[in-house]
C-alpha cells in the first residue's frame, strides 16, 4: 500500500490543487486536439479554410504559449521543491504529443493527407 502512495509522490510537481487545475486544462485541450481531427478528417479540404487556418495557429501558438505560462508563472512559483527533472520530463513528453497532433492537422487541413 505505501509502495503506490510512494509512486503518486513521484509524479508529483504541484500541490493537489494547482495539479487538479493542470490536469482539468489538459483534458480540456485533449479534448480540443481531438475535435480539430475529428473536424480535419469530416471535412474535404476546400472546406472552412479560415477555421482551419484559425485552429492551425491557435495549435500552433498556443501550445508554446501555454508550456512558457506554466513555467514561469506557476511553476516557478507554485512547484513542489526539488521536482525540476520531473517538471522537464513532463514537458518533453507534453511537446512530443504536440508535435504530433500539430503534424496530423498540418497534413489533414492542407490535403497532403486524403483518407477517401
Amino acid at each position: 500500500m505505501s509502495e503506490q502512495r510512494d509512486d503518486k509522490k513521484h509524479f508529483k510537481i504541484y500541490p493537489k490543487e494547482i495539479q487538479q487545475l493542470i490536469i482539468i486544462f489538459g483534458l480540456i485541450a485533449a479534448t480540443f486536439a481531438g475535435a480539430c481531427v475529428g473536424f480535419g478528417i469530416a471535412t474535404p479540404r476546400e472546406c472552412y479554410p479560415l477555421t482551419k487556418k484559425s485552429i492551425l495557429i491557435v495549435w500552433t501558438l498556443g501550445v508554446p504559449v501555454w508550456f512558457a505560462i506554466e513555467f514561469w508563472f506557476i511553476y516557478r512559483k507554485k512547484s513542489l521543491p526539488d521536482t525540476f527533472e520531473k517538471f522537464k520530463h513532463s514537458q518533453e513528453l507534453t511537446s512530443k504529443i504536440w508535435l504530433a497532433v500539430l503534424g496530423v492537422l498540418v497534413l489533414l487541413y492542407t490535403g497532403a493527407m486524403k483518407l477517401d
